[in-house]
């Protein structure tokens, strides 16, 4: 009855009202923040219950330019998670607005660094979309940021970006983040300016995807050394920070190089890491074909044969799943068909046998439902979802565990507070203070997780560089976050997963 309940509440709730709410908070921008900050909200409530994605997105993408007036930084770029896990379903308008306010935050902080890389991917999405306002403002506030840098060469050039938007258009690689050109040699000098204003490049994200970049105006040039040289800087960078964006790619292009160059054992070292670096089959027989060819170069044939053998593995595995898909395809056709036949063939037999009838039509769609949700476990779910489980049950066995153990323990803190571990939810640093949050209140206590964290019993776990959280009160976890009852999402980094098993 609840659940029937839901439905008809979330029925009451339409887009055309979601839309009148929005356009509401946009007319209160310029004159009360804090109505159209309500007005945001509401809109942002009514789509969650409408669980519409880009309703959701768009209400976010609101809300957050009134979050950022009022400089609620944190709780904006919190809310933004949800825009950036569903990015692939959110339109390009939608896309570029999530990048050019996520941006906003980092250079509200002063992150500069960060600002620029989500600016310049605000602008690949305004361009594929056409979206001229957000190209102009993205442009202009490029500009501001080297200006502030006093990098006069390239914050006017980027002023007259601003300026000019709009005036052409052309295709982008997914992470091409050059100006507005087909010659390679001049999207390499701007790539060079644009490094130039980085005062870190050794630890920027944007200066390694502009490296990469370079890689591929290289490639275009063939010019082999300096697609090895700039794809190895992309490289080192991400290894340095921990960001895995394309390092599989650029290893394959430096592999390519190498084998271009006649230099097989040198490909053949690099096209092993980006087989090791990637999950992607089709990527993978791409690369498994060149690794052939360069050990076969090399005189190496017993190797050769092996990656011959993982070739034929391949394709093998890629023939078995799209074989597995037709079958049960074929076979969920070939079952509803044959139902529909038995059930009126007994209708034309017999009229009596109505409770037969009904007995078949029942087991039809039951049938159908069945083979469908069959299909779809076999192909994307399979060994993850079994994993899935175990891993959920693991979690729910140890919090019951732990919640034994647990009595009313409490820790004093350097300001002298007293707080009870039985009703600590969880622990977030900020700086040199961390904030130890309970239902009741929120404590502030200068200290450090590293030193808090040798205090605390074994269900306290570190699951994040800035949160440590209490398993007993975990509700549910994903790959990049994990929720603590009553639904307080908490980020979940891939250094610390591991501390859940």
């Amino acid at each position: 009855m609840l659940f029937i309940s839901f439905l008809g509440f979330a029925q009451t709730v339409s887009k055309s009202e979601i839309d009148t709410l929005l356009h509401k908070s946009q007319e209160f921008h310029k004159t009360n923040q804090d109505s159209a900050l309500h007005y945001a909200q509401k809109a942002y409530t009514k789509s969650v219950i409408l669980n519409d994605i880009n309703l959701i997105a768009r209400s976010i993408v609101y809300k957050n330019t009134y979050l950022l007036v009022q400089k609620k930084y944190d709780e904006a770029e919190r809310l933004f998670e949800y825009n950036f896990n569903h990015l692939d379903s959110l339109s390009e308008v939608l896309k570029g607005d999530t990048y050019y306010n996520y941006g906003s935050i980092k250079y509200l902080k002063e992150n500069y660094d960060l600002a620029l890389e989500n600016y310049f991917n605000s602008i690949i999405h305004y361009e594929k979309g056409d979206i001229k306002k957000g190209l102009r403002k993205a442009y202009l506030q490029i500009g501001v940021i080297y200006s502030k840098l006093n990098r006069d060469d390239l914050a006017d050039y980027f002023y007259n970006k601003s300026l000019a938007s709009g005036a052409g258009k052309h295709s982008k690689n997914e992470e091409d983040i050059l100006p507005t050109t087909h010659d390679e040699n001049e999207k390499l000098t701007m790539s060079k300016k644009l490094l130039s204003g980085i005062s870190d490049k050794s630890n920027s994200r944007l200066a390694a995807i502009i490296y990469y970049n370079m890689a591929q105006s290289y490639i275009e040039l063939e010019d082999y050394n300096n697609i090895i040289k700039y794809n190895l800087e992309s490289v080192k960078i991400k290894d340095r920070i921990n960001y895995m964006a394309n390092k599989d790619k650029s290893y394959a292009y430096i592999g390519e190089a190498y084998f271009n160059l006649k230099n097989y054992n040198l490909a053949i070292v690099y096209l092993n890491k980006a087989l090791k670096n990637s999950q992607k089959r089709q990527f993978k027989l791409k690369i498994n074909d060149l690794l052939y060819r360069a050990y076969e170069l090399a005189g190496d044939y017993k190797n050769a044969l092996r990656v011959s053998t993982d070739i034929n593995k391949v394709k093998d595995s890629l023939n078995l799943l799209e074989e597995r898909e037709r079958i049960a395809e074929i076979t969920s056709k070939f079952e509803t068909e044959k139902q529909a036949k038995e059930i009126l063939l007994l209708k034309q037999e017999n009229q009596d046998k109505e409770l037969l009838i009904s007995i078949k039509e029942k087991n039809l769609w039951k049938w159908t439902l069945f083979a469908l949700l069959a299909t779809i476990a076999a192909i994307f779910l399979g060994q993850k979802l079994i994993n899935s489980m175990k891993r959920l049950k693991t979690v729910e066995e140890e919090k019951e565990q732990i919640a034994k153990k647990v009595e009313e323990i409490a820790v004093i803190l350097n300001n002298k507070s007293k707080i009870y571990l039985d009703k600590l939810k969880y622990i977030k640093s900020d700086g040199n203070y961390l904030e130890f949050v309970t239902d009741d209140k929120t404590i502030i206590d200068r200290n450090k997780l590293k030193d808090i964290l040798n205090t605390l019993p074994p269900n306290f776990v570190r699951v994040h560089r800035s949160y440590v959280i209490n398993k007993n009160f975990i509700d549910a976890l994903n790959s990049k976050a994990l929720f603590l009852k009553p639904n307080i999402e908490i980020p979940l980094s891939r250094t610390y997963k591991a501390n859940l098993a």
